[in-house]
């Protein structure tokens, strides 16, 4: 797949509409694979963390803490390559190809050292971004003022042009780091009304949910599964603008994973 050229002649209009009508029916159509999917994400992540804390706490002062940090690095060994596994299967509901759960294997299959790199280039970019934000928001100074505003900006474009990171991997098979990171920020930037009211719908759905204790679970086992699939059909949406895939009938995909069965 050859890189979206921004500011040419589109012959289709990317629908925010039809992404979020496509995205939760594919999310009500497959709550069950939705479920699976975020849950075992926040396992992947979690459960190493919680072990590294309670392993530190066995140990000398401050051993929690840094317990707390080996394990969030465990986690992200994990976690990234079950991403990827998840935005495959995102991609293949999403485009009426087979999906299964068997997909989420694919991401240590295929996708296992490409899903770090750009998992620890993200978060070294994220680190990056909050060091500074921190750093100049302790400055009283009115030039002060001015760059960490510049940061915020800087941090909100990040996480808007973060949602098309791994489903832009996963589609363009070819892609390094530094080529998905400017391909997500062409899209994002010739696309900002388009990337932004999707990340705030994505970011309303989050806040719905953390907003009383129940919710957090729900968030649990909602989370990743939903923005998998959101962030995939947006992602579709701006790829067919430019005429790198070709537009899909709007039908459901069928997907191998039956769930409970009936009676059980």
């Amino acid at each position: 797949m050859t890189e979206p050229e921004p500011g040419g002649e589109p012959t289709y209009k990317p629908s925010l509409k039809l992404t979020l009508k496509r995205g939760f029916r594919d999310i009500y159509d497959r709550l069950g694979a939705v479920l699976v999917a975020s849950f075992g994400l926040f396992a992947a992540f979690a459960v190493p963390v919680s072990a590294g804390y309670r392993v530190g706490e066995i140990g000398q002062d401050g051993g929690a803490v840094l317990g707390t940090m080996a394990g969030a690095l465990a986690g992200c060994f994990l976690a990234a390559p079950l991403w990827a596994g998840i935005c495959v299967w995102a991609r293949n509901v999403a485009s009426y190809n087979d999906p299964s759960l068997a997909d989420l294997s694919e991401g240590f299959r295929r996708w296992l050292v490409p899903s770090w790199k750009l998992a620890f280039a993200d978060l070294g970019m994220a680190a990056l971004i909050a060091v500074n934000l921190y750093f100049y928001a302790r400055f009283p100074a009115p030039w002060a003022r001015l760059v960490l505003i510049l940061w915020l900006y800087a941090a909100l474009f990040g996480l808007t042009s973060m949602m098309y990171h791994f489903p832009l991997l996963i589609e363009q098979k070819d892609a390094g780091v530094l080529k998905i990171w400017k391909r997500s920020a062409l899209l994002a930037l010739d696309n900002l009304p388009f990337t932004f009211a999707l990340f705030f719908v994505i970011l309303i759905f989050a806040g719905a949910f953390l907003m009383t204790r129940p919710g957090w679970v729900f968030l649990m086992v909602l989370e990743a599964g939903t923005v998998s699939l959101l962030t995939t059909h947006g992602f579709r949406e701006l790829f067919r603008k430019y005429g790198l895939i070709p537009p899909e009938p709007d039908k459901p995909a069928e997907d191998r994973w039956k769930g409970i069965p009936p009676g059980a």
